[in-house]
């Protein structure tokens, strides 16, 4: 077959070499895959849309259902990306059950092992580094014994960086395993002698709606203060939770984006750029922990949002 007297098979060599080829590459999009439509991610995928307004983009959104996982994907495949920015585990378990050969950057994936198993992978952490995490917990409780549940199989080796930074400050870090919502209560009872404050980690392997609130029914119970990893765990009764910025994040893992196209090889994993921190002043209150105006007027959101409150 002959295009204007060239053959198609000569006509598509010319095509993929020289500066056709560079042409080509820019046209193809790089994908923005969603994990689900929650509020964190779809921040995150903000951030890396508009980090990446000049270049083309096509942002697609599982929805947990195994089939339209499979039909999502192979849209993916279609559109044949340059690359893909994963935004959380389900998107990051997408691309490893239906492998797209492009580099892979993720963020919002709690378990970073499960993340660099994809060929050709970057990360953004979710987790501060543990200096950044201690920086803020001691300003609230320079002094205490908190206990940290994890699972070894997702969140081993985050504990594990963070007992040894912490065990040269005057915190001490208690770790339990759990590996199941069923497991958190009793084990937090079990060890409660050896512990006076809980620190909560992203980990969906026994964290739910219905153990976060079984963990602060228990807090209030026996009177100890829990720091978390959201938002919302201050909302609802963390006394302290810092967390990388989520739109920050989708930025970060869109600027990682452009230097791995451009050849270049940034470090594997990186720490959230920014941290965010919000504070619930009426639980301190509750619990006799004395809390700066300095610490307050630093954190990004204060609960209750009560402008009338005053600091305890």
């Amino acid at each position: 077959m002959r295009i204007k007297g060239i053959p198609v098979i000569i006509l598509m060599a010319l095509l993929m070499a020289g500066p056709w080829r560079s042409a080509l590459a820019s046209e193809r999009p790089i994908v923005i895959l969603v994990g689900s439509d929650i509020a964190p991610y779809r921040s995150a995928a903000k951030g890396a849309e508009e980090k990446l307004s000049g270049d083309r983009t096509v942002t697609y959104t599982l929805d947990g259902n195994p089939d339209r996982m499979f039909h999502t994907m192979s849209k993916v495949s279609l559109v044949s990306p340059r690359a893909i920015i994963a935004i959380g585990s389900q998107a990051a378990l997408a691309i490893k059950a239906n492998p797209v050969n492009v580099p892979v950057i993720f963020c919002l994936v709690v378990n970073h092992a499960e993340g660099l198993e994809i060929p050709q992978s970057w990360g953004i952490s979710m987790h501060p580094l543990p200096r950044d995490a201690y920086e803020m917990i001691r300003k609230i409780l320079p002094r205490r014994r908190i206990g940290i549940p994890y699972n070894p199989e997702r969140t081993g080796g985050i504990v594990e960086g963070l007992v040894a930074y912490f065990k040269n400050t005057p915190i001490q870090l208690v770790p339990m395993i759990v590996r199941e919502p069923a497991e958190i209560i009793p084990a937090l009872q079990k060890e409660r002698s050896r512990y006076d404050a809980l620190w909560l980690l992203p980990d969906g392997s026994f964290i739910d709606a219905l153990s976060v609130r079984a963990i602060i029914d228990y807090s209030i119970s026996e009177r100890f203060p829990i720091l978390g990893f959201s938002e919302a765990l201050a909302r609802n009764g963390a006394v302290l939770s810092v967390a990388g910025n989520y739109q920050d994040m989708g930025r970060q893992a869109a600027e990682t984006v452009r230097l791995v196209i451009s050849g270049k090889r940034p470090p594997r994993v990186q720490p959230p750029a920014r941290l965010t921190s919000f504070v619930n002043v009426r639980v301190a209150r509750i619990l006799n922990i004395p809390m700066g105006e300095t610490l307050v007027a630093l954190a990004d959101r204060i609960y209750p949002t009560d402008p009338g409150l005053r600091i305890p």
